[in-house]
């Protein structure tokens, strides 16, 4: 999948680092050859977004997959290819933990640790929305080699044996 991704994250870092709200970071840690998949966005630590898609810009997409779909432009105007993946919005005690991930994961990237919010956010940012699940329990099953110190965590593999 690699010529199917976007590359400027690599090769034109200066673009990504502009905005002074904006830290993005490579992780020294992450194991060659490996595949990252902890595509997590948090709003206040109080909203998460959680997928498999990376957040680049040929991802957007309806669930209706039109082939034509004018509105499917990349920032040039370019058209490109459909595009199917899932992602959840989740509220609620899950997101601590999506919190306390991304942490963790930010340690291990950069040495440092980030530090909390000031605030408890408890808003609820779109309250119209049709949820399709309500009131469930939610694990988080990870896969990752911690070579800052030599940990395995293989969750995702004994949640499928």
């Amino acid at each position: 999948y690699a010529f199917d991704r976007d590359w400027s994250p690599i090769f034109n870092y200066e673009e990504w680092v502009r905005h002074n709200r904006l830290h993005f970071i490579m992780d020294k840690y992450h194991q060659p050859g490996a595949c990252h998949h902890q595509k997590i966005v948090i709003v206040d630590d109080s909203l998460a977004f959680v997928g498999g898609f990376d957040l680049t810009k040929t991802r957007w997409d309806t669930r209706n997959h039109y082939p034509n779909d004018e509105r499917r432009v990349d920032i040039s105007g370019n058209s490109y290819q459909a595009f199917h993946d899932t992602q959840f919005m989740v509220q609620g005690p899950v997101v601590k933990d999506l919190v306390e991930l991304f942490h963790h994961r930010w340690k291990i990237a950069t040495g440092n640790i980030l530090p909390a919010l000031n605030k408890s956010f408890t808003n609820t940012y779109w309250p119209d929305n049709d949820f399709h699940f309500q009131n469930v329990n939610i694990g988080i099953a990870r896969t990752f080699h911690d070579l800052g110190t030599k940990k395995f965590i293989g969750e995702s593999e004994r949640l499928h044996l």
